[in-house]
């Protein structure tokens, strides 16, 4: 839930944004009435099926994020989109060190190749064939994502 918490405070930060969740467990979308949830059945075989689903009668750019770090801000998400579109690049990520994480931005222009992404492929695969802004963070643990007990002791131990 922290990760959904800091784009809920974006989303109030902002008036070009909203938030739409691609779930497979119910609960989210039912602990969360107030936000646009898709459901993905088949996203177990593959982030592709979790990024068709979200980008269902979608035609804006978009903002892919994870809501599996909780390190992340809304301050930072706020400064990511505005440097984003500061700069002239199809695509962007945040980054620490010049490593890139999540989220990621593409324009519109690379909806279609998104939707054509297979399988376990996820948007990464776009960002490396263009230009790709990065949006350099100071903070290591805004990047971090966990997904399992032994990600969230290393998270609370020698991250935070």
């Amino acid at each position: 839930m922290h990760g959904l918490d800091a784009l809920k405070q974006l989303a109030e930060m902002r008036n070009d944004c909203r938030i739409r969740v691609v779930y497979r467990e119910e609960q989210i979308a039912l602990d969360n009435p107030d936000i646009e949830t898709v459901y993905s059945p088949d996203s177990s075989l593959g982030i592709s099926y979790s990024i068709r689903a979200g980008l269902e009668g979608v035609n804006d750019d978009v903002m892919f994020a994870a809501a599996d770090q909780p390190g992340i801000t809304a301050d930072t998400l706020n400064g990511f989109i505005d440097a984003f579109y500061s700069s002239d690049k199809p695509c962007g990520c945040l980054a620490h060190k010049g490593i890139p994480g999540n989220p990621a931005i593409f324009r519109s222009e690379l909806l279609e190749e998104l939707q054509g992404l297979q399988k376990d492929t996820g948007g990464r695969a776009v960002l490396k064939k263009y230009p790709c802004f990065l949006y350099e963070t100071e903070n290591a643990a805004e990047l971090y994502d966990i997904d399992t007990l032994k990600d969230a002791e290393f998270y609370d131990n020698d991250i935070v």
